[in-house]
């Protein structure tokens, strides 16, 4: 039974599906030189619990490991840029991720179900998170995104996580919208919700859609940390805490195409 693997040196990528549903694998020694890991090359292998990525990795492929429910911590090398669509899906142990500065896109239920995830900060050139990228994440209270773009729906679908925005550094956001004396504004100072907010945490959640949020990705929580807006330039106003939408079906895994030994093209995301 295979339960340790040490990759030789001169290796820079692993292939698709290369050690899928290796259910006995628990860890796995990368060389210095590896560069990419293609597709479902770690595809279920429930045993795994660690794995260090060498700093010169750039591609991670979609699914590459999903299924890993042992697996409890991911650091991910400076050199990421992107997460590849359902990468970490199903992770259910893993419970911390570090993101490098320089990533500037997670891809569509990339850490969907990690239901162990607790606290997420995305680095401040993130421009792209994908649909369900952080569904299902029973155990995440708080995320703080810092200047996002584009925000996919219903990305962080769990009814336990809270988005918090800042339109300091929302620029979609800040275009359109203000939080005047705990309400909701746009810039001409006419409130866009029903209702004072000053006990948001006490209400239902409310519809919101400011620009760059596409439908059913966030709504209205609470509201919190006092600021000055160009509408009340002598009265403290209020950042918003956003709550997600209310969750979907629950989805479920896509499994990478083909089989071990079977002939593919080159790695490909």
């Amino acid at each position: 039974t295979l339960t340790t693997v040490t990759l030789p040196a001169g290796l820079t990528s692993i292939g698709p599906s290369a050690l899928d549903l290796c259910s006995s694998l628990a860890s796995v020694n990368l060389p210095a030189g590896l560069t990419s890991i293609c597709r479902g090359a770690f595809f279920g292998c429930s045993s795994l619990t660690r794995i260090a990525f060498p700093a010169g990795l750039t591609s991670i492929g979609d699914y590459a490991f999903l299924g890993c429910s042992a697996l409890t911590t991911v650091t991910l090398p400076a050199g990421l840029t992107s997460i590849s669509e359902q990468a970490f899906f199903g992770c259910s142990a893993l419970g911390s991720v570090t993101f490098p500065a320089g990533l500037t896109s997670i891809g569509k239920a990339a850490f969907c179900r990690c239901s162990s995830i607790a606290r997420v900060t995305l680095p401040a050139g993130l421009t792209f998170i994908g649909s369900l990228a952080f569904a299902l994440c029973s155990s995440l209270t708080r995320v703080t995104v810092l200047d996002t773009a584009t925000i996919g729906d219903e990305a962080f679908n769990s009814e336990t996580t809270v988005l918090r925005l800042s339109p300091a550094s929302m620029r979609d956001l800040q275009r359109w919208y203000e939080a005047v004396d705990g309400a909701l504004a746009n810039k001409r100072c006419r409130p866009l919700l029903y209702g004072w907010l000053e006990r948001a945490q006490d209400l239902p959640p409310l519809p919101f859609r400011p620009q760059g949020l596409v439908p059913r990705a966030a709504r209205v929580r609470s509201l919190c940390q006092s600021r000055r807006t160009p509408c009340a330039p002598d009265r403290p106003s209020k950042i918003l805490l956003v709550q997600v939408g209310t969750p979907g079906p629950p989805p479920s895994p896509t499994r990478p195409a083909g089989r071990r030994g079977a002939r593919r093209p080159a790695c490909s995301r």
